[in-house]
């Protein structure tokens, strides 16, 4: 028998390079979809340390409406807020100053606003035996904190308030 090498090669030849091409693509193909799914993972991930950034920002707000000492709340005051009030409130003519680091301290703007909730019930909650030392007036409290500007979004947080004084 004799074998003729020269037809064998001439027959072969291309076919490691199709293969190889072949092979390239279809890693290619693998590696874009991991790319893919890689990028809008990292988006999830950053617009929920958005969106927990921004409910904190409101908290902060209400945190700080706790520490506003009733004795500086006016009787009349039915509405007390900030001034870059974004729910259209009809604000008590002297606004809530906020500290530098909630009013805008991380891009965006914070807001508050107190509500005099007149509909509550009278008196204060019992604490041991000073009911009748205190006077209370509910409000309810709330935060805003709107970032939409640099697309980090918006969180509002509301509370209930008692604010006591003495009689």
């Amino acid at each position: 028998m004799n074998f003729d090498n020269d037809h064998i090669y001439k027959r072969q030849q291309g076919t490691v390079l199709i293969v190889t091409m072949l092979i390239l693509i279809v890693l290619t193909l693998i590696v874009l979809a991991g790319s893919r799914q890689t990028t809008m993972q990292l988006r999830m991930s950053s617009n929920l340390q958005s969106r927990i950034d921004a409910v904190e920002q409101a908290q902060a707000g209400l945190d700080y409406a706790e520490t506003i000492p009733a004795v500086n709340i006016p009787v009349a005051a039915q509405v007390l807020c900030t001034e870059n009030n974004p729910d259209g409130y009809s604000c008590y003519p002297d606004p809530i100053i906020l500290p530098a680091p909630l009013d805008g301290g991380s891009g965006g703007t914070s807001s508050l606003v107190l509500v005099r909730d007149n509909l509550s019930p009278g008196g204060c909650p019992r604490e041991g035996t000073s009911a009748s030392t205190f006077e209370c007036a509910y409000f309810k409290a709330i935060s805003t904190f709107d970032d939409t500007a640099s697309g980090q979004g918006r969180s509002t947080v509301n509370a209930g308030l008692i604010k006591k004084t003495l009689k």
